[in-house]
């Protein structure tokens, strides 16, 4: 079994960041007037940011301005972020403002500010981490989607451009109506900048797929910001499912709109558009709905009840969307601004930058060998090679994972060909590892069905069968062991308990480890004619005993499948699969005494037949009850649920599927893991016929998303 914890959060090292501003508004004659702005800041692990504005003076050119005027931005749980104080390059306080997140280190490839203002004033940024050190020319090499929004200074008027832009080592050229075809870069600093001939500055961002840039030269009639991106015609409908924050501006009439909406898209091919402002305010009205598409490297927004459209291209990894042009009364018109993606919400993400969810669950890596699969508190997910990370002896069987609940580590344990190995996380998220057969006295090596629980005390315990088939224990005692670490004891329960007693072991395979709310500690697995088998202790008792749970109470002999899933109400159930592939639940509640009942979940609700090797359970943070697992006849992942207030229509059935968007990676083979989250999130994980390893999650008024996370998660 896996269990969700929460992690203390991470401390991220010192960050670069950059952004560039068009602030607009009436000058003192009542005209429109506006000016560019960069800033270069340094964000440290608490928030707090140091560094510089500047901005073009009279003369034309990049200038100092002033210090910042905030001094501290806060990351929110929807994937926005706000400053203190709260403003922009002005230096006053804004009516309103909205930001999103930017960066890198917590997976956003850029984010925006945007600040409205009494005097009709308005200012927007967009932003990103850049890379700090490392850069040369030829990073910034390649083609891109960009979009601009400038001022003429002669004509007063705005003016907005979306098209691509390419990048050949010195030369820079615009497709579309710039005010400058081309440009060349005159020097490259290290950290991510260049500078260009035009007096344009362009930032690269940390993971090198968007630029930002600015324009700071108003001798020559203009001044412009924009945003660029590397394009990904790959992406599925179901890898861009989700809700994204938009810093939007359009020129009509030859003023300018700067806007910030909320954007989700459906797995069923619908969008809403709520305006942020309203959002903020408790109104969840939509402004706009429709249906979106992909075409090519191009989402496509078309309303409903109307022949207009919108169209933004994809960033590489889905987290980005630069908006390209919308339809208007008189045409279509290009539109500037940026979408980044909200992590928090459909990412995986907890409930708040100080209350992430860190989980892990054991997966192969592409040289097909067991490997770690984590999502961590900046809201990435992970894949962690043992092998490559840490070194050590080759894991020849089971890896299972956890958080230590007393330091927050992330922690795994594998079964290798050196004994059992404990793999601990390091802050700088680096790994080491110990062999526990190696240190603990008396230690026998754990050789197959390796399996973890965590007793209420916080403590791990590691369960497991030795080649011949005695039933081992190692638990966790304490923190301090010399060194560093933890401290663990041994027990091989066989010879120890189990024969003292006379108890012979019986041959148990499909081991199943779960702690009770009140301490008890059980190892259930099934012999070769299906009885079901509980080795247990309890704090009132001194010794492990054996317990056979099929023939004491009359229940039906299984063939597989065996799963666990506790109830707040202090509930055990013991799921597994039949001969038929019927769906049975040993289970017991406090009121029985020392009785166990059984119930056929499959015909209580004519469902389907299960593949015994692929079935899973986990209970929900509202009691939500879930036994996962491929059906035998459609090869569908499905799921027996029950939730409170069911009580009347007992146990439902549904296929994930057919829940998930169409063309999403299927999971076919077994084995599938099932997590509760405890921000409200369900996860099923699985693998593809092609050996994909994918994650199926779902959250509260969301629909089911698939990710494959062998082609998004980041390798460590």
């Amino acid at each position: 079994m896996h269990k969700f914890e929460s992690l203390e959060p991470r401390a991220l090292l010192s960050s670069d960041y950059a952004g560039v501003a068009l602030v607009f508004g009436p000058n003192g004659l009542g005209q429109a007037a506006a000016n560019t702005f960069i800033e270069e800041v340094t964000v440290d692990d608490d928030g707090n940011v140091t560094g510089s504005q500047t901005w073009v003076d009279d003369r034309g050119g990049r200038d100092d301005y002033d210090d910042l005027s905030y001094d501290k931005i806060f990351k929110i749980d929807d994937g926005r972020m706000i400053r203190q104080d709260n403003e922009g390059f002005l230096n006053a306080t804004p009516v309103e403002t909205n930001g999103a997140q930017f960066l890198w280190a917590d997976g956003y490839p850029a984010g925006w500010w945007l600040g409205e203002y009494e005097n009709s004033t308005e200012e927007l940024e967009v932003l990103v981490e850049i890379p700090g050190s490392g850069v040369s020319r030829s990073d910034f090499s390649g083609t891109y989607q960009y979009t601009a929004i400038g001022f003429n200074t002669d004509t007063a008027r705005y003016f907005t451009e979306s098209s691509t832009l390419s990048i050949n080592n010195d030369l820079i050229r615009y497709s579309g109506d710039m005010p400058n075809d081309e440009t060349f870069i005159i020097d490259v600093d290290e950290r991510g900048v260049a500078h260009t001939d035009q007096e344009e500055y362009f930032f690269l961002s940390a993971d090198g797929r968007t630029v930002i840039f600015v324009d700071t030269d108003s001798d020559d009639g203009e001044l412009y910001i924009g945003i660029a991106t590397r394009v990904d015609s790959t992406l599925t409908s179901s890898e861009l499912v989700g809700s994204y924050n938009m810093g939007w501006g359009v020129v009509v009439g030859g003023g300018i709109n700067f806007s910030q909406f909320r954007l989700d898209l459906e797995g069923d091919g619908e969008y809403q558009l709520y305006d942020l402002d309203e959002w903020d305010s408790g109104n969840f009205v939509r402004i706009e709905e429709g249906e979106w598409r992909i075409s090519g490297s191009a989402l496509i927004l078309d309303e409903d009840n109307s022949d207009d459209d919108t169209t933004l291209y994809i960033g590489q990894d889905g987290r980005i969307l630069i908006p390209h042009e919308e339809d208007a009364a008189f045409g279509s018109i290009p539109v500037f601004g940026v979408a980044t993606r909200d992590l928090g919400n459909d990412g995986g993400g907890g409930t708040g930058p100080d209350d992430r969810v860190v989980f892990s669950v054991p997966g192969a890596n592409q040289f097909s060998r067991p490997a770690i699969y984590q999502l961590e508190s900046d809201s990435i997910w992970y894949q962690i090679d043992l092998l490559t990370s840490v070194g050590g002896p080759t894991i020849t069987g089971d890896l299972v994972t956890w958080v230590d609940t007393m330091t927050g580590a992330s922690t795994a344990a594998a079964v290798t060909g050196s004994g059992l190995a404990l793999y601990t996380e390091a802050s700088d998220t680096t790994w080491s590892y110990r062999i526990l057969t190696d240190e603990v006295a008396g230690a026998q090596a754990i050789a197959t069905e390796l399996g973890v629980m965590i007793s209420p005390d916080g403590y791990a315990h590691l369960t497991g069968l030795s080649a011949t088939g005695d039933v081992l224990y190692f638990r966790q005692t304490a923190q301090d062991a010399p060194g560093g670490g933890s401290v663990w004891s041994f027990r091989n329960i066989s010879t120890q308990d189990l024969d003292p007693a006379g108890a012979t072991t019986p041959a148990i395979t499909g081991l199943v480890s779960y702690a009770t709310s009140w301490g008890g500690l059980n190892i259930a697995g099934l012999d070769a004619e299906g009885t079901i088998w509980s080795v247990w202790t309890a704090p009132t008792i001194t010794n492990w005993r054996l317990s056979d749970l099929t023939t004491a109470y009359g229940s039906d002999p299984l063939v597989g499948g065996l799963t666990v899933y506790l109830t707040s109400w202090n509930g055990i159930n013991i799921a597994g699969i039949d001969g038929a592939g019927a769906l049975l639940v040993t289970w017991w509640v406090p009121s029985f005494g020392g009785d166990w009942v059984q119930s056929s979940l499959t015909a209580e609700t004519n469902g389907p037949s299960l593949d015994p090797d692929t079935v899973s359970s986990f209970v929900s943070s509202w009691d939500g009850l879930n036994v996962v697992g491929v059906d035998l006849a459609t090869g569908d992942v499905t799921t027996y649920w029950w939730a409170p207030g069911r009580q009347a229509d007992g146990w439902a059935i549904a296929s994930l599927t057919d829940a998930v968007p169409a063309g999403s990676p299927v999971i076919a083979n077994g084995p599938v893991t099932g997590i509760a989250g405890p921000d409200s999130s369900l996860n099923v994980f699985g693998y593809t016929n092609s050996n994909a390893f994918v994650r199926y999650s779902w959250y509260p008024n969301q629909t089911w998303m698939a990710t494959n996370l062998t082609t998004t998660a980041v390798a460590r």
